[in-house]
């Protein structure tokens, strides 16, 4: 019940904020079972209300789902996001193994979630995010501000620590991604698909992206 309540705050505080922008998110999620019946890794892209692409360990390949950007993308775009995709496979498998062993779990079925996205508003500002779940629950996200991650949970700490250290400076990077080249991703995106994302309200876009995070948690629990 916590959670549900949780995720509706997020749901009504979007909509009225960023009713006006357009978005770009991606979702990714590693799971630790195979044979549960669920891919281990997924990757989808989204702009806003629309999903654009998608790749799931179970084909191996990262795919076209709008129309409006397989007609502007060749063959090559999609064996480099394919490249890219199954270098983050191989990532959250070990990220998986490594939430269970921070949560204390040693079989099952668990899962880790990550969701970044950025927003361009119609007056030219942006802004962005990143947020990572573990089973659900969220362990820690990006302070876009300070780029810094914040631990919102005890197992998050020492990872937090390490990534906003002076060596890995993760938050930086982080942002510099969510602010400039996400935003440009957006903007190339929006160009291809405009006629279709006008007819689109962007208060549904939000709406839909965030019902869609709940469901997730939500099977997990």
């Amino acid at each position: 019940m916590e959670e549900t309540c949780t995720v509706s705050l997020i749901l009504l505080s979007l909509t009225a904020v960023y009713c006006d922008s357009h978005s770009l998110y991606l979702h990714y999620m590693g799971v630790s079972a195979p044979g549960s019946g669920l891919p281990i890794f997924v990757k989808a892209a989204y702009v806003d209300d629309q999903q654009i692409w998608a790749y799931s360990s179970n084909t191996g390949r990262a795919v076209p789902v709008a129309p409006w950007l397989k007609k502007n993308t060749d063959p090559e775009y999609w064996e480099g996001e394919t490249i890219i995709a199954k270098g983050a496979e191989a990532l959250y498998k070990y990220e998986v193994k490594l939430g269970m062993k921070r949560f204390n779990h040693t079989k099952g079925l668990h899962f880790v979630q990550v969701f970044n996205g950025c927003e361009l508003r119609d007056d030219g500002s942006t802004a962005g995010y990143e947020l990572y779940r573990y089973d659900g629950g969220e362990y820690m996200y990006l302070d876009i501000k300070t780029a810094t991650f914040i631990p919102t949970s005890a197992p998050a700490q020492i990872i937090t620590q390490r990534w906003n250290s002076p060596d890995v400076k993760m938050g930086e990077r982080t942002k510099y991604y969510l602010e400039d080249v996400c935003i440009r991703s957006l903007k190339i995106f929006l160009e291809y698909g405009r006629e279709d994302l006008e007819r689109r309200g962007d208060i549904t876009t939000h709406y839909i992206y965030l019902v869609f995070l709940f469901i997730v948690s939500t099977q997990g629990s």
